[in-house]
C-alpha cells in the first residue's frame, strides 16, 4: 500500500523584482542577492529553529527577443530569431553550437 512521505519542510519567500526598475540582468541580480542576504540575516536574528539559505532559478534567454534560449536541431543555430542567427553566423562561420564552447 502506498503512504505519503512529506520532506523537506521549508518557507520559501518571493521579493518582488518588478521593485527594481533595474534593466541590466546582472545588477538586477546582484541587487536581488544583496537584498536576499539581508532578509536571510534578519530571519536568522530572528528565528533559531533551522538554518535559511538564499537561492534562484536560471533560464538563459535570447538577449535580443527575450525568448527562453533554444538550439535548432537541424541547422544547429539558435531559433529564436533572425538576429540571434545572424549574429551566431557571423561570429562563428561555417561552424555549429554542437563544436563551440558556450557559456
Amino acid at each position: 500500500m502506498k503512504i505519503r512521505i512529506r520532506q523537506n519542510y521549508r518557507v520559501e519567500v518571493f521579493p518582488e523584482e518588478p521593485f527594481y526598475k533595474e534593466k541590466d540582468p546582472e545588477k538586477l541580480h546582484q541587487r536581488m542577492m544583496r537584498d536576499l542576504e539581508i532578509l536571510k540575516a534578519s530571519i536568522e536574528r530572528h528565528c533559531d529553529i533551522g538554518d535559511a539559505c538564499t537561492s534562484y532559478d536560471s533560464e538563459e534567454q535570447c538577449s535580443f527577443c527575450g525568448i527562453r534560449w533554444e538550439i535548432d536541431k537541424e541547422t544547429k543555430e539558435p531559433a529564436c530569431c533572425n538576429a540571434a542567427i545572424d549574429e551566431f553566423q557571423k561570429e562563428n562561420p561555417g561552424a555549429t553550437l554542437e563544436n563551440k564552447e558556450v557559456e
